[in-house]
């Protein structure tokens, strides 16, 4: 295919990020600069690519992370990472020159105001609020959020980095556990102690930090081997993992006196989900908590070992064992196999 031309710019280094497009001469405003091309894909492919690019942007590969993807209609998206399109090159601002159009099916890049001579062209890429903090933002403008976000989003990026900034100043360390203006700890009918509400929180709130200890993958198998041998032996509470994935090399080992967020108890109907933020993990909730009602999340548990951790969270979809989603239909066949065996046996024996 050949590269998309215009006569309003040329390529070279950006001191945004990479190579940028600058404007030739001057362009006044409502200039149809260049179009956005690319290869035209399902919605479902669209999030399958979006996903791939998440991860590895997660395992450090910034730059195979970066995404290309621009909505086209309600069926169809547009993947513009392709060696043809030119106009990929254009960089992010919070303070753009450039809207995108789509205009009969064609996305166009144009000029929201005069732009002079020499000036990099730049438009706000327009990123939703979920995974914000995958994609930082050095555009260097005076507006500049701190990362790459639609504006209207920029007051929910407000609050959740003012929460951020709250939870790392109350997470805790050797001696002083971890507070949050959200939780109090107290008796749990779940299991042991439990986190609850001090007050109603909103959802999407960033309640506490889980702190712990960091430790390299090959130590965490080590520790998680222990605590298994442990609750074989019949010692529950020495057999209890508060070990959480961190990333591909190292884990955070949550057993800790002063992880306060370690308290929090599984549910198979959870208010709360984990994220890893900037090297942190945070608990976070995934929808309107009351005053008093208790925090939990899934934890997540693989389907290995499942018999070893029985569920007493008491939810009504309570699957009777700490596992995660995604496991469940498995754990439902394996249970209905095990019933199935046992109602032979009871006949064999008539």
């Amino acid at each position: 295919m050949k590269k998309t031309t215009s006569p309003y710019v040329l390529k070279k280094k950006s001191k945004i990020h990479g190579m940028g497009l600058f404007a030739k001469g001057d362009i006044i405003k409502g200039t149809r600069i260049i179009e956005y091309v690319g290869e035209k894909i399902t919605k479902a492919e669209s999030d399958r690519r979006y996903q791939k690019a998440l991860e590895r942007r997660r395992n450090g590969n910034g730059k195979k992370g970066t995404v290309y993807i621009f909505t086209l209609n309600k069926r169809y998206d547009l993947d513009g990472d392709v060696s043809w399109n030119t106009a990929r090159y254009i960089n992010h601002s919070c303070d753009p020159n450039c809207d995108t159009e789509n205009i009969r099916g064609h996305i166009w890049i144009t000029s929201s105001r005069d732009i002079k001579k020499g000036e990099e062209i730049s438009y706000n890429y327009g990123y939703d609020v979920d995974s914000w903090y995958d994609h930082p933002c050095r555009c260097g403008s005076r507006r500049c959020a701190g990362y790459i976000m639609s504006e209207e989003r920029w007051p929910e990026l407000k609050r959740k980095l003012l929460q951020i900034e709250t939870a790392r100043r109350l997470a805790g360390r050797p001696g002083r556990p971890t507070i949050s203006p959200y939780i109090t700890v107290r008796r749990s009918k779940i299991h042991g102690a439990g986190v609850f509400a001090k007050k109603d929180i909103s959802a999407d709130t960033i309640i506490i930090e889980y702190v712990g200890e960091k430790i390299t993958k090959k130590e965490s198998d080590r520790r998680y081997q222990i605590a298994w041998e442990r609750a074989q032996g019949g010692n529950g509470e020495k057999g209890t993992v508060y070990i959480f994935t961190l990333d591909d090399k190292h884990d955070i080992d949550g057993d800790v006196p002063w992880n306060t967020a370690g308290f929090i108890n599984h549910s198979c109907d959870p208010n709360c989900e984990t994220d890893i933020i900037d090297g942190h993990i945070y608990i976070i909730s995934i929808r309107e908590i009351m005053k008093g009602e208790e925090l939990s999340y899934n934890y997540g548990y693989d389907f290995e070992s499942w018999q070893d951790h029985p569920c007493n969270c008491g939810a009504a979809n309570c699957v009777g064992y700490i596992l995660d989603e995604e496991h469940w239909p498995k754990l439902k066949r394996k249970l209905q196999q095990l019933k199935s065996r046992g109602r032979r046996q009871v006949t064999f024996k008539r």
